[in-house]
């Protein structure tokens, strides 16, 4: 490379950086790990990639950002895995593949790993953790009470066959404290401070815990279920405290400007948005196109409502988006956070441009003033 080449990089990446601090969207961020990744700047664009998942851990974008840079770091070590565990079978060695597959985003891949190494050695904790980390990361996406309680379970396991697992019981009471069960959390937090008594993150979720009511503990699947439909009616809160789209719901009229921003796409028709039981927060229609407005609306409802259905069926985790062919009409649907939108389109949408429009208005404008 060329002294003027690096010298343009440099400035790109001044100029990102920037970008960076003043729009901290995931759009931005994105670009910003591509920079460093491009300059060779890999473990500052892994640290970057991580704090970026922690502040949007909704984001597609940023989780295939991350998924690339990791791949690009362990591509030898997966490699020798796999040759590995072809010599020889190891419950370890299956624990370490399959938290590197799910690192890498190969959810299902990881997850099948980790289910027939635990039928192989049902002695061993580490596939345990793996499988609890993958329901711990869907609960923190979907807040479906399957993940949250299924989580509990395989974390419970791990700590049983080891009791030294920090990082379990720490995420158990991460996930039992936000679903309100004060008692257990308690307990499992004086585990942790018992060995670890300074630790920060486990004296904050104590001293939330403690602010917690009183509640009935006899059945936790029953409260991961309250914890769901509370969710589901816009009446909780988000995993961790993340709550994207608190604002849109106080003030909707912020969404009426955002939902404009389609009017450039060819072949749309209509655009709404939907908060917690399918009431209008905003809407937008394209300029000479007549719509029913409450008939699309309910429409949208009602697609979103058998698409999330279908999903917790076949335990394949939140839906993000999807385009449905409704013969002369198309429809997007997409979620962000708890309010869900949905684009009605003449079939001259180009699905290309449509992905584009999607993916900035997701990964950018939702989250700027």
């Amino acid at each position: 490379m060329g002294f003027l080449q690096r010298m343009k990089q440099r400035s790109e990446l001044r100029r990102v950086r920037r970008d960076s601090k003043e729009f901290p969207t995931p759009l931005i961020f994105v670009s910003l790990i591509d920079k460093l990744v491009e300059c060779e700047q890999i473990d500052e664009a892994e640290t970057v990639a991580k704090d970026a998942l922690t502040r949007f851990p909704d984001s597609e974008l940023i989780r295939t950002a991350y998924r690339r840079l990791m791949r690009l770091r362990n591509k030898d070590e997966l490699k020798s895995l796999r040759g590995e565990l072809r010599r020889s079978s190891d419950p370890v060695m299956y624990a370490r593949l399959a938290d590197l597959y799910l690192e890498l985003g190969e959810e299902e891949l990881s997850q099948d790993l980790a289910l027939s190494a635990v039928e192989k050695f049902p002695q061993s904790d580490g596939n345990y953790i793996v499988l609890g980390k993958i329901r711990a990361r869907r609960f923190a996406v979907s807040h479906q009470a399957k993940d949250g309680f299924l989580a509990i379970q395989y974390f419970e396991r791990a700590v049983e066959l080891n009791r030294d697992n920090y990082r379990s019981l720490l995420t158990m009471a991460e996930i039992l404290v936000e679903v309100g069960q004060r008692t257990r959390a308690l307990q499992v937090l004086e585990q942790i401070l018992r060995f670890a008594p300074n630790d920060p993150r486990a004296r904050r979720l104590r001293e939330r815990a403690l602010r917690l009511p009183n509640a009935d503990e006899r059945f936790l699947e029953d409260a991961f279920r309250k914890y769901e439909e509370l969710y589901r009616r816009g009446e909780g809160h988000r995993y961790n405290g993340y709550s994207p789209a608190e604002r849109f719901l106080k003030e909707p009229t912020l969404l009426k400007k955002k939902l404009a921003q389609f009017s450039g796409l060819e072949g749309l028709k209509f655009v709404v948005a939907l908060a917690p039981g399918g009431k209008i927060l905003a809407s937008f229609t394209a300029p000479g196109e007549r719509v029913d407005r409450l008939f699309l609306a309910q429409k949208a409802e009602r697609l979103f409502n058998a698409t999330e259905d279908c999903s917790v069926r076949m335990d394949l985790g939140a839906l993000k988006h999807g385009l449905f062919d409704g013969g002369d009409t198309k429809i997007m649907i997409m979620r962000f956070d708890i309010v869900r939108f949905a684009l009605f389109m003449t079939r001259a949408v180009k699905v290309n441009l449509l992905d584009r429009a999607v993916r900035n208005f997701l990964e950018h404008e939702l989250f700027v003033n």
